[in-house]
């Protein structure tokens, strides 16, 4: 990456740009997507997931 090859002042310039570039909310791209996902047994319900993707385990129940 450019901030890299600098070296000195000239790297801290670019730091402190870029880091306040960060801090007034510049957009970014997340680095990996994890679908959410769960192991079960035949005998329970289909799992339940919470907004941010967490297995509810509170919510799981055995089949009749």
């Amino acid at each position: 990456t450019r901030t890299d090859r600098l070296r000195g002042a000239e790297r801290d310039r670019e730091l402190q740009r870029l880091e306040a570039k960060t801090a007034a909310g510049a957009a970014y791209i997340p680095v990996w997507l994890e679908a959410p996902r769960a192991w079960s047994q035949p005998s329970l319900e289909q799992p339940r997931f919470d907004g941010s993707g967490h297995l509810i385990l509170s919510q799981l129940r055995r089949l009749p």
